[in-house]
C-alpha cells in the first residue's frame, strides 16, 4: 500500500482511480462495508483504489480541545487499510486552504486533475468542502458534469442503528468493550513500540511493556482492561520482527493493561502498560498489537504502594479467571 502525505506529494496518476472521502475513524463495520465494496468493484474495472484521509481531522482542526477523542491513531488505520487490501490513502493536511476549498474545487482539482477519479464511493449522508456545503446531490451534478461515476454505499445498520464510530466512542466509554467490537467487526487494539520506562512495574513485582502511543494521545477511555497481545507483522521503519524460537514471541500473549495517566503516581499523559501472564522474555524494541477484550476497572488512586499491589494481583487473578471462562476463545 502506498502513502501519499500532503498535496505537494500527489503526481498526476495514470491510471483511473475509485475513490472515497472520510475520516474512517476506527474503521467499523460500516467503513470495512465501504472499503470492500470498491476492493469488489476496482477489482472488476481495473481501477485503483484510493482511500483520502485528513491530519488533524476536521473536528480536531474546528474544535481543537473540544473535539471527540480519537479511536484510532493515524498509523492504526494504515496498518489496518493496508491488511484490507487498499492500494492508495492519500493523507491530506487539513488547514486554512482546505477549509476554505469549495466542494466543486475539491472534486476538480484533487479527484479529476491529479487522481483521474472513475468512481465515487461513499454513503449517502457524504458531506465535504467548505463548510459542509457539499452533499449527495451536488456530487450526482459534479459527476456527471466531469465524467465520473457515483456509487453511494448504504451503511450497516446494527439493531435499526447506524454503526458510527460516535456510537462505538459511547461504548468504550461505558466500558462496554465487547459490544463496541461487535460494531468494529473486531477486538479495540492499539500498536506501539516497547518502550523502556521507569521500571514502576517491575519494582512492584509485576513488570510492564510500556506501549509508545503517539503524542498527546488520549484515547476513547481509561482503566484496566483484559488483553490478547501480538506482534505487528508490518512493524514500521524496518523494525525487525522476533525470530522463530524466542520462547513464545511469535504466538498468543494474554495480559492485563492498564490505559491511564497512573493517578497513584500523579501521572498526567496517557500510557498504555501491558503485564503479560506467564511470560518473561525481552521484548524491548518490539511492536505489539494490544486488543482489549474486557474492562476489569475504572483506573484509580490508591492511597500507598502496598494498596496499589494488592489490586494489581487482584486484576491478574481476575484477568486469569476470564481467560478460564473464555478459554475456547483464547486457545
Amino acid at each position: 500500500m502506498q502513502l501519499i502525505r500532503g498535496l505537494h506529494n500527489l503526481k498526476t496518476h495514470t491510471q483511473q482511480s475509485m475513490v472515497t472521502i472520510g475520516n474512517f475513524d476506527g474503521i467499523h463495520l460500516g467503513h470495512q462495508h465501504i472499503i470492500q465494496e470498491m476492493l469488489k468493484q476496482s477489482a472488476t474495472q481495473n481501477l485503483q483504489v484510493v482511500i483520502i484521509l485528513f491530519e488533524p481531522q476536521p473536528k480536531e482542526y474546528f474544535m481543537r480541545d473540544n473535539a471527540p477523542v480519537r479511536l484510532m491513531p493515524l498509523r492504526e488505520k494504515l496498518r489496518v487499510m493496508k491488511q484490507m487490501g487498499v492500494d492508495k490513502v492519500l493523507c491530506l493536511y487539513f488547514n486554512s486552504f482546505l477549509a476554505k476549498l469549495s466542494p466543486e474545487d475539491f472534486i476538480n482539482q484533487i479527484l479529476v486533475q491529479k487522481l483521474k477519479v472513475h468512481t465515487v464511493g461513499v454513503g449517502e449522508d457524504f458531506r465535504w468542502g467548505y463548510r459542509q456545503q457539499g452533499d449527495m446531490n451536488l456530487l450526482k451534478q459534479l459527476a456527471e458534469h466531469y465524467g465520473f461515476q457515483v456509487a453511494p454505499v448504504f451503511l450497516l445498520k446494527n439493531a435499526n442503528q447506524k454503526i458510527s464510530s460516535t456510537l462505538i466512542r459511547e461504548l468504550l466509554a461505558q466500558g462496554q468493550i465487547e459490544d463496541a467490537a461487535a460494531l468494529l467487526g473486531r477486538p479495540f487494539c492499539l500498536t506501539g513500540r516497547v518502550m523502556r520506562g521507569d521500571s514502576r512495574g517491575r519494582s512492584l513485582g509485576f513488570p510492564t511493556a510500556n506501549v509508545h502511543l503517539p503524542v498527546n494521545y488520549k484515547g476513547p477511555f481509561s482503566g484496566v482492561y483484559v488483553v490478547k497481545v501480538g506482534f505487528d507483522p508490518h512493524p514500521p521503519f524496518g523494525h525487525p520482527l522476533p525470530q522463530a524460537g524466542e520462547g513464545n514471541l511469535l504466538g498468543l500473549i494474554l495480559g492485563v493493561a492498564n490505559m491511564g495517566v497512573r493517578p497513584t503516581f500523579n501521572g498526567v499523559n496517557t500510557v498504555l502498560e501491558v503485564h503479560l501472564l506467564d511470560f518473561s522474555s525481552d521484548i524491548y524494541g518490539r511492536h505489539l498489537i494490544v486488543e482489549f477484550i474486557h474492562k476489569l476497572r475504572d483506573e484509580q488512586r490508591f492511597d500507598g504502594i502496598d494498596a496499589l499491589k494488592q489490586q494489581i494481583a487482584l486484576d491478574i487473578e481476575q484477568a486469569k479467571g476470564y481467560f478460564a471462562i473464555k478459554a475456547d476463545t483464547f486457545y
